[in-house]
C-alpha cells in the first residue's frame, strides 16, 4: 500500500449483499481506504483488528446478526465504541430510525 493510501481515512462497510459492497467500495475507494465485511461477525472482527476504521457503514437487515446487534456489540467494546456508525437501509420508518439513534448511531 502506498504511503498516500495509508494516509486516507478508513471506512468499514458491513453488508450481506455483495452488490452493495462492491458498489460502495467503488464509490469510495479513491478517497478512502475501504474494508468490507459480509456479516456482523466479520465486521466486528475487522473493526477490532489492525487498521481500525474511522467510520463504519452498517446494513440493518442481515442474517444471523442484524445491524442493531452488531452496533450494540461495537458500543460495548472499549476499542470500537467511539467509531461513528451510519446505518444503511431501505427501511425508512420512525421506529427503525429511533432504534438506530438509541444505539448511538450517527445517521
Amino acid at each position: 500500500m502506498s504511503e498516500q493510501a495509508a494516509d486516507r481515512p478508513r471506512i468499514l462497510v458491513i453488508d450481506d449483499e455483495p452488490f452493495f459492497l462492491e458498489l460502495i467500495s467503488q464509490a469510495l475507494s479513491e478517497q478512502f481506504q475501504v474494508s468490507l465485511a459480509k456479516n456482523g461477525k466479520q465486521g466486528l472482527a475487522r473493526a477490532q483488528g489492525a487498521g481500525r476504521p474511522d467510520l463504519i457503514l452498517l446494513d440493518i437487515v442481515m442474517p444471523e446478526m442484524d445491524g442493531y446487534e452488531t452496533r450494540r456489540q461495537l458500543k460495548e467494546n472499549n476499542s470500537t465504541r467511539e467509531i461513528p456508525v451510519i446505518f444503511l437501509t431501505g427501511q425508512l420508518d420512525e421506529e427503525n430510525e429511533l432504534k438506530a439513534f438509541q444505539l448511538g448511531t450517527v445517521d
